[in-house]
């Protein structure tokens, strides 16, 4: 008998590091500095080959009985803060809605017009410093800012009419993608403004599409803030993503071998169904071959990098997420069928929508297999 019981736990011990070593593997991809700058070189296999978390849905504010009014017209963002009270910008409806943790209302914020602490036509909503909520108003040409109980402090105007985008750091500075008309070269640029909204310099660009031309598929440079301050910057027209500091010098370059997906002629109907027949008939079409190398991309509060790809789950309904450390190694290949917008104390937010087309604020617990 006790020969047998030590033969098991030596079977036992013998099975564990083998079955690791099928979830892990050694980083095959290499760190090297060019030119002052780190460049993070990663092959096309993660470090981890199984999923490094599951989500599970934890709050959904927005359900209605049958027939009842939609809670929300038309989310253009939300924001949450350190207590994960949520405030969620309705741009139909010109106000922000406040809600705790547990989903239940708390107030209104803003209402719509023209006046101090009015909104016209919300598109952006911040939150600085765990106190103020900024919100960016198109039609006024300004940003009003508010306590996170309602207050209303200030306007900060703003002469731009193309900006896109906006993220806030922890100083109040501002980014944003800025459309510049130069008849030479007309372009998409990552800008970062002071706070008041002064041009300070920029962190990459992107050529705009020709208007004589309908470029399906077109590619917009992407950016994003990061905990941390440093800035993320990159153009789906290659696997490459630039991190500068909050100085806006370069300091890293995160880079990726991956295979392009294909564009399917069932993807080319239905963006082409978005326009009418003869706007598409009056314009020369360029429809390219591949999709861009990702779509997307956002940071955690541990600084990991989340790149939405276009590879599609088996199943069709969602996509797969390539997910990098703090240092830009590449460590896993995570399906998720939600497309998250804010990750806060190890927990996701999104926006969905039910079978009835009503918008809905979710949030989802982060269940990770490793620490």
């Amino acid at each position: 008998m006790k020969t047998k019981l030590i033969l098991i736990l030596l079977l036992f011990i013998i099975f564990i590091p083998t079955a690791c070593q099928k979830q892990s593997t050694e980083w095959q991809g290499s760190i090297s500095e060019e030119d002052g700058v780190l460049v993070v070189k990663n092959p096309i296999e993660p470090i981890y080959s199984e999923p490094l978390f599951t989500v599970e849905e934890d709050l959904v504010i927005g359900e209605t009985e049958e027939g009842d009014e939609p809670v929300f017209l038309q989310v253009r963002g939300f924001a949450i803060d350190e207590n994960e009270n949520i405030y969620v910008l309705d741009m139909k409806e010109a106000n922000i809605e406040v809600f705790n943790k547990n989903g239940e209302y708390l107030r209104t914020i803003g209402k719509k017009g023209e006046g101090p602490g009015e909104l016209g036509l919300p598109t952006t909503i911040l939150l600085l410093n765990q106190t103020e909520l900024i919100v960016s108003d198109a039609s006024n040409r300004r940003f009003s800012v508010f306590t996170k109980e309602g207050e209303f402090k200030r306007s900060i105007p703003y002469t731009m009419m193309n900006i896109g985008q906006i993220m806030i750091d922890n100083e109040g500075s501002f980014y944003g993608i800025s459309y510049e008309p130069d008849p030479e070269s007309p372009r998409y640029e990552v800008k970062k403004y002071d706070s008041s909204m002064e041009s300070q310099y920029s962190l990459g660009t992107s050529p705009a599409p020709d208007p004589h031309k309908l470029e399906l598929f077109f590619s917009l440079i992407r950016f994003h803030v990061a905990k941390d301050g440093n800035v993320r910057v990159g153009h789906p027209k290659e696997y490459s993503i630039k991190i500068f500091n909050p100085e806006g010098a370069l300091i890293r370059r995160i880079e990726k071998d991956y295979l392009p997906i294909e564009i399917t002629q069932a993807e080319i109907d239905e963006v082409k169904s978005e326009f009418p027949k003869k706007y598409l008939a009056e314009r020369e079409l360029i429809i390219p071959k591949y999709h861009g190398a990702f779509r997307a991309f956002a940071c955690d509060e541990k600084n990991r990098l989340y790149v939405g790809t276009f590879e599609k789950t088996e199943d069709g309904k969602g996509y797969f997420y390539d997910v990098f450390d703090e240092e830009g190694k590449y460590i896993n290949k995570l399906p998720l069928t939600i497309r998250p917008r804010i990750w806060k104390k190890g927990k996701l937010y999104a926006l969905e929508e039910n079978e009835e087309g009503y918008q809905l604020v979710k949030r989802y617990k982060v269940n990770w297999n490793i620490e």
